[in-house]
């Protein structure tokens, strides 16, 4: 099933780990922020740094403040549910949130 997770992209930055056997890995992550309200009207905060390949550092760094939808594939096995982003597919970048506007009767 792929679902999107959808927020402004609040922060970009570089990131390095040092892995086990001592090579450096290096890839970059956003910061990807919204506010929404429950069925209640209750506020509701999501806040996610998602883990991207160093090479989408420029393309995230360019739309910093605009609002993205990123496309996670969740998998369901007998050990878990397991949800991660579905690099098979593209972001898609808004300048205002895609759901803000009116629904249309």
């Amino acid at each position: 099933m792929i679902t999107n997770l959808v927020g402004k992209i609040r922060d970009v930055r570089q990131v390095q780990r040092k892995k086990g056997d001592g090579s450096v890995q290096i890839f970059c992550t956003a910061l990807v922020y919204d506010e929404l309200q429950d069925k209640d009207g209750h506020l509701v905060i999501v806040s996610e740094n998602v883990q991207f390949p160093i090479e989408m550092l420029p393309s995230l760094q360019m739309n910093l403040n605009k609002f993205v939808a990123i496309p996670y594939l969740t998998l369901n096995t007998k050990n878990g549910t397991y949800i991660f982003p579905d690099s098979n597919m593209q972001l898609k970048f808004f300048d205002k949130h895609p759901f803000s506007g009116e629904i249309k009767k």
